[in-house]
């Protein structure tokens, strides 16, 4: 059982009259864009309230979700793993939310990027990217 507390993503657009969050998103190469959009997104929640999650190595297996709170045209559409690492996965992909796993069984830090799908530009896709770290105990 995990004590990590979810992650939230909420996603903002060029066009939804509100100031853009620090962080732009990337684009999928190739996506179409015909509104030509750009996208900025924040994570909050986690071990830090900013998205990121820190597990203690020897802490056994974790699970936290990762859950929209943004316009509901946004879609997940799938969890890319960066750093070549078998110890996270991502299951039960759903339209807004996912479950991210972590085994576990080493220090390390592994990066995540959840690809979301804009269902209102065309489904438009581009990348947000927080992070894992597993550390050693104290």
């Amino acid at each position: 059982m995990s004590d990590i507390p979810d992650v939230t993503l909420d996603i903002r657009s060029s066009n939804c009259g509100t100031p853009a969050f620090p962080t732009p998103a990337t684009l999928v190469p190739g996506t179409p864009n015909p509104g030509n959009l750009t996208y900025s997104y924040q994570y909050g929640g986690g071990s830090d309230g900013a998205g990121n999650v820190q597990v203690v190595t020897g802490a056994q297996h974790q699970s936290f979700k990762v859950k929209s709170v943004a316009d509901r045209r946004y879609h997940f559409g799938g969890v890319d793993i960066d750093t070549g690492s078998t110890q996270i996965s991502a299951k039960d992909l759903k339209d807004h939310e996912v479950t991210i796993d972590d085994a576990d069984e080493k220090a390390e830090v592994d990066y995540y990027k959840i690809k979301v799908k804009d269902t209102g530009n065309g489904d438009c896709e581009f990348y947000c990217d927080p992070r894992v770290q597993n550390v050693l105990p104290p």
